[in-house]
């Protein structure tokens, strides 16, 4: 059913609900259905949240500030659609033509944009017997400005030569991508998985990649000035002529001064003369991937910013550490002491911490012990194995534990506010006294 706009105005109501019906029966293959076709249509503000609009024809729309939460615009064409200020949150965008799409501030969280097209597009007129010339648009690249897409998915999108300024794209997957020349500037992109994704000649100045997974990604003469890529992960990425002036990159052991026994050893005299010799372990910013550290002792050490992926550190001693913004992906924690520990902003997805205590250190002040909770603030602990732990009065606040095994773990008095809990399994942890204010899927 075709819709149309006449005089900058939308279409009837009743005749935009009737072609929503027809729609809808349309996609189900049902008697009388017909495909919804609403070229250049003027829709801004509308609510058509929750609708199933898969496959409709909507080249040139406006749909500002529309909201679209929850929408099925699978397969849709959205050419050049005006989509600033939309909310598409949880949209379902797979295979959608958004070329020369205008998403400005839209709202995009955990959209699914699989194989979606966002290179650049422009509209034409048709003037008759004159021919065709272009919508007064001096540039059709699709501009995703501050938009956010955070959890989105975009694996296998084609979004060469678009413009991500100042947008939020932590933990989106942009998995095979095609991010050619694209403008990534000042963009937050923590946590966000690039394996395999084109991003040749990107200009990525001063966007941010903690936790991010660049392994296999193909970074040829892409700019990385002033980036933040301290816990970034790039096994395998071809970086040749990349242009890293000015960025935050990991250390490797190589950088150190001595060597990680002699820091180790320094650190151990630091803790059994209670400061008076020795050093105190300072591992920020090193990479210590798959290192095997099984037993060490590095109670009260210093490792902000270090990435631990797959590293084997099973009963060490990290209590009173301060491991806030490490990279700790499938690392191996199993029955380590974490009592006191700091895990802030920490990456522990599908990390082992079966059987660690994490309960609070005791301090002396004065005559007096104090309790030092263990904090897990802002982390990422999806899919982790936790079962039989000790986080008794431990903080999660604002953390996702998605996915993780709480299983039979003392949870006694610790905080979840606002933490994230789907399909958290909590067969038999002791809750009691736990503060869930805000937490969701629990």
């Amino acid at each position: 059913m075709v819709l149309e706009s006449k005089n900058g105005a939308g279409p009837d109501p009743a005749q935009l609900k009737r072609a929503l019906e027809k729609h809808e029966l349309f996609v189900r293959k049902q008697r009388g259905g017909e495909r919804l076709i609403a070229p250049m249509v003027h829709l801004p503000d509308i609510d058509l949240s929750g609708h199933n609009l898969q496959e409709a024809h909507l080249p040139g729309a406006n749909l500002s500030s529309a909201n679209l939460t929850r929408c099925n615009l699978a397969g849709a064409n959205l050419f050049c659609a005006n989509l600033v200020n939309a909310d598409l949150s949880h949209t379902n965008l797979s295979n959608v033509d958004l070329r020369g799409a205008q998403l400005r501030s839209a709202k995009l969280l955990k959209a699914n944009l699989t194989g979606a097209d966002l290179r650049h597009g422009e509209l034409l007129n048709d003037l008759g017997s004159i021919g065709l010339s272009n919508i007064s648009r001096a540039d059709f690249r699709t501009r995703l400005t501050k938009a956010n897409f955070s959890g989105s998915v975009f694996k296998d999108a084609k979004l060469s030569e678009n413009f991500f300024v100042g947008t939020d794209l932590s933990y989106a997957d942009f998995g095979g991508a095609q991010l050619v020349k694209s403008q990534m500037i000042e963009c937050n992109m923590t946590g966000a998985n690039f394996t395999g994704a084109d991003m040749s000649s990107a200009n990525l100045q001063r966007s941010k990649f903690r936790c991010a997974i660049l392994n296999g990604a193909i970074l040829t003469n892409s700019n990385f000035e002033g980036a933040d890529l301290i816990t970034a992960q790039m096994d395998g990425a071809v970086a040749s002529e990349a242009n890293f002036s000015g960025a935050l990159v990991p250390r490797t052991l190589e950088h150190l001064e001595i060597s990680l026994r002699d820091i180790v050893r320094a650190h151990l005299e630091w803790i059994d003369s209670k400061g008076k010799r020795g050093k105190q372990a300072d591992l920020s910013g090193i990479q210590l991937s798959k290192l095997d550290l099984e037993g060490l002792d590095l109670s009260a050490a210093v490792a902000r910013n270090s990435i631990f992926t797959g590293a084997r550190l099973m009963r060490s001693k990290f209590a009173m550490s301060d491991l806030a913004g490490a990279f700790c992906q499938d690392a191996d924690f199993q029955a380590c002491d974490l009592k006191g520990a700091v895990f802030d902003n920490c990456s522990l997805v599908e990390a082992n911490l079966t059987d660690v205590d994490a309960q609070p250190h005791m301090i002396l002040a004065g005559a007096r012990s104090l309790p030092w909770r263990s904090s897990f603030y802002n982390a990422n602990l999806t899919n982790a194995r936790m079962a039989n732990g000790n986080f008794e009065k431990a903080n999660f606040t604002r953390a996702v534990l998605s996915g993780a095994d709480l299983h039979g773990t003392n949870l006694k008095g610790a905080v979840f506010l606002e933490a994230k809990l789907f399909g958290a399994d909590l067969a038999f942890a002791n809750t009691e006294g736990c503060d869930f204010t805000g937490a969701i899927g629990y």
